[in-house]
């Protein structure tokens, strides 16, 4: 018969027609529980841990850098250019990954890049944003977010040819 034996406010429970404790059992019994215990535990740690490195290490799907080249253009603020992973912007290089998330596709700089009302503005201390293009098959439209507080939009348009 096998008996589950607990502890309840520090006294032993035993159920009716259990005759034996853990601690009366034949050592080879107690060593194969510890084992079993030990087991478990080091099996969960191990679960854990590869659902962590899971999490940490798929991030969002990669998509190819060619796909974002060309010269985008705003009146307002000027032109950017991306050509396969390197963004030259305010006489600026920027290195640059296309990515896609449940909004859809969207190049994502090493450093800030916004516009202002008169012109792009890159910061390589600051956090960067993603950078919305309209297709990933054929981008016409890029879209940066507003330097400003009140964080507009800007639409940079793909320069026809390029």
């Amino acid at each position: 018969m096998s008996c589950i034996v607990g502890v309840l406010g520090g006294g032993i429970l035993k159920p009716a027609g259990c005759s034996r404790l853990v601690a009366d059992m034949p050592m080879p019994v107690q060593t194969g529980i510890m084992r079993a215990s030990k087991t478990v535990g080091i099996a969960t740690v191990v679960m854990v841990l590869c659902a962590w490195v899971y999490i940490a290490l798929s991030g969002e799907p990669r998509l190819p850098t060619s796909i974002a080249n060309g010269r985008y253009s705003n009146g307002c603020c000027g032109t950017i250019v991306l050509h396969d992973g390197v963004m030259t912007v305010a006489n600026q290089r920027v290195d640059y990954i296309v990515e896609r998330d449940k909004a859809g596709p969207y190049v994502l700089p090493t450093a800030y890049v916004g516009a202002s009302a008169h012109a792009i503005v890159v910061r390589s201390d600051a956090y960067p944003l993603k950078l919305r293009i309209d297709d990933p098959a054929h981008p016409r439209q890029l879209e940066l977010l507003g330097d400003a507080a009140d964080g507009g939009r800007y639409s940079f348009a793909r320069v026809n040819g390029s």
